[in-house]
């Protein structure tokens, strides 16, 4: 038997992440193994949720969801650390901070701080798909809007709608760089004088497995050594849980049972994953910790085969499977273990249980796939899922134990 090639794999060499109830990736483990649910109501310093649930399901701007997968004290942040000024971070998004943190705890796990010639052409690629932050830093405008009866009639209710913003900070300098969305990326190369490629992500739900996928693109290419990769989001403000509510995607159980006979939506989640990659040749060479090898990935679309732009298609998602294997030059009757995007939808786990069963053990005599998600352990974190779901296959091949599906019965 001939060596297999191995200069186009990419080495996993550091990870970080924030979930919630998982500051680190070992206690994000821990509750994988426990299958710990990770919900909760939703905190009141987010804002007020009772301005916004019904029992009528229909009833505008209103939404039946009460609980979700939370981050705890999302606003403390160590702005002297990072030398920022208090003005600045004012108006940064949470989000932005956030990763910037867990970037800090993916470097120093992967060691590449003790070697400063690697960052002279480290990429920085992130998915972000939203700033929700961003309406809480524009409210005094989008106030003096509907208090000139833009939106409506302003009225006698103008001057209140004024004065109800009145507590937000007016718009400054740092503003608009605050919150504009590759500020994510833009920040983490800035402070930690990455000198590659530095860019995010908006690939709605495959934001930071698509970063992922650029890095090691880049990676191969030769364009980076080495990179960070990987995804944030934060739920801070009720837009998305209305609207998601409106098409029903989120449970009214107020749980979230992926691949389970009860499974009726997911419950939002927030979440901040990065990992550190680098060249497999040269992670040995340097006598890295190796935590997995990412060997290959696909990407494509649904090209209208769906039944719609947020609906997935089976012969999709066969075909990106597809792509990763002829990737990776790996043969699908190999793969024991998929960690799937799982929103235990009606409309999203039949297709994605579909697609892998018609790629991968078509073969009746093979051993069975063991399939997982991460949602029912922490909700769907949105731009972070991807990555939260790689980090699932990693940890499971590094500890060599599958964890068993929270969430499940049937």
């Amino acid at each position: 038997m001939t060596e297999r090639d191995s200069s186009r794999d990419v080495a996993i060499i550091g990870m970080a992440c924030r979930f919630a109830e998982a500051n680190d990736t070992e206690e994000f483990w821990a509750n994988l193994l426990d299958r710990r649910q990770c919900f909760g109501p939703i905190p009141a310093e987010r804002w007020d949720h009772r301005a916004f649930v019904t029992e009528r399901f229909r009833e505008n701007d209103k939404t039946y969801v009460t609980r979700g997968g939370f981050i705890d004290d999302v606003d403390s942040f160590a702005a002297m650390h990072f030398g920022i000024a208090p003005r600045r971070v004012e108006v940064m998004d949470p989000q932005h901070r956030m990763v910037l943190e867990t970037t800090r705890v993916a470097l120093l796990d992967a060691g590449v701080e003790a070697s400063p010639s690697d960052l002279e052409t480290m990429g920085t690629f992130l998915g972000v798909s939203t700033s929700e932050y961003r309406n809480l830093v524009t409210s005094r405008t989008m106030g003096m809007l509907m208090a000139t009866g833009q939106m409506g009639n302003g009225g006698a209710v103008g001057e209140a709608i004024s004065r109800s913003v009145e507590n937000v900070a007016p718009i400054s300098a740092f503003s608009m760089p605050g919150v504009l969305m590759n500020m994510a990326a833009a920040n983490v190369a800035s402070h930690y004088k990455l000198g590659g490629p530095a860019y995010t992500v908006d690939a709605a739900c495959a934001s930071s497995l698509l970063a992922v996928h650029d890095a090691v693109t880049h990676i191969r290419a030769g364009i980076c050594k080495t990179a960070v990769a990987g995804g944030v989001y934060l739920n801070l403000t009720p837009e998305a849980i209305i609207g998601f509510s409106r098409i029903g995607a989120i449970s009214q159980k107020g749980d979230c049972r992926p691949f389970d006979a009860d499974a009726d939506g997911f419950l939002q989640g927030d979440g901040c994953g990065v990992v550190v990659l680098k060249r497999f040749d040269d992670a040995v060479a340097d006598g890295d910790r190796i935590y997995a090898v990412i060997r290959g990935s696909g990407v494509n679309n649904d090209a209208g085969a769906s039944s719609g732009p947020m609906a997935p298609s089976l012969e999709g998602q066969k075909g990106a499977i597809r792509a990763a294997l002829r990737d990776a030059d790996v043969d699908g009757a190999t793969i024991s273990f998929v960690s799937c995007h799982g929103t235990a939808t009606p409309v999203g786990d039949p297709v994605e249980v579909g697609a892998i069963r018609e790629v991968l053990s078509s073969d009746a005599t093979r051993a069975p796939v063991r399939i997982g998600s991460v949602k029912g352990n922490i909700g769907h974190t949105m731009s972070a899922a991807g990555v939260a779901g790689l980090m699932h296959a990693v940890l499971a091949l590094h500890h060599e134990t599958v964890p068993a599906q929270a969430g499940f019965s049937t």
